[in-house]
């Protein structure tokens, strides 16, 4: 007697349909996983930036400090000076302000290396595409302050707007009256 082995069309089309309906439950949770990461990476970017940044403040309060004051088109500017890298000083509350280059000399990647000489978080430049090898990305607003966003996120929409998946530094000016602070975006992670 012969006997055939292997599973009957029926029983594979049972199994097919277990398969898609489990496909159909797990992937938002798999999705929802993804997003809960993007968030707690941003969660802890701007905890860390805002220690950092506190730090940062009270040190420029501290009578040793190394200040450097600089000319910028016939205004005094000041420095201070962690880690190597000379970082602006906002004279409104004392934080940091992360500017693009100003001076001669000064490197693309000043804001880069401002950021990280406060805090030791991994930033690259890589804004356009999602392959980025640092775990966020800047991009520098040019009123001092910043964007950080996850490297598996892109900042631009599809159309071209700013994404809300992101950590904002705004930094305190005399049209704010706010002080220096991150605000996190969260609707697009």
């Amino acid at each position: 007697m012969k006997r055939d082995s292997g599973f009957t069309l029926i029983e594979l089309i049972v199994v097919i349909v277990i398969l898609g309906i489990l496909a159909v439950v797990a992937a938002p949770k798999f999705l929802n996983i993804q997003k809960d990461a993007r968030i707690a990476s941003l969660k802890g970017a701007k905890g860390a930036l805002t220690s950092a940044f506190s730090m940062f403040s009270a040190k420029v309060d501290m009578p040793n400090s190394k200040i450097i004051t600089k000319q910028l088109g016939g205004t005094s500017v000041r420095f201070l000076k962690i880690n190597g890298q000379e970082i602006r000083i906002n004279d409104i509350d004392n934080f940091p302000l992360i500017l693009l280059p100003l001076y001669a000399g000064d490197s693309k990647d000043k804001p880069l290396k401002d950021i990280q000489a406060l805090a030791d978080i991994d930033l690259s430049y890589d804004a356009k595409s999602n392959e980025g090898k640092a775990d966020f990305n800047l991009v520098v607003t040019g009123d001092g302050g910043f964007y950080i966003f996850p490297k598996t996120d892109r900042f631009w929409s599809d159309k071209g707007e700013i994404k809300q998946c992101s950590l904002e530094y705004i930094p305190a000016t005399t049209f704010n009256h706010q002080t220096s602070h991150f605000e996190l975006h969260l609707s697009d992670c």
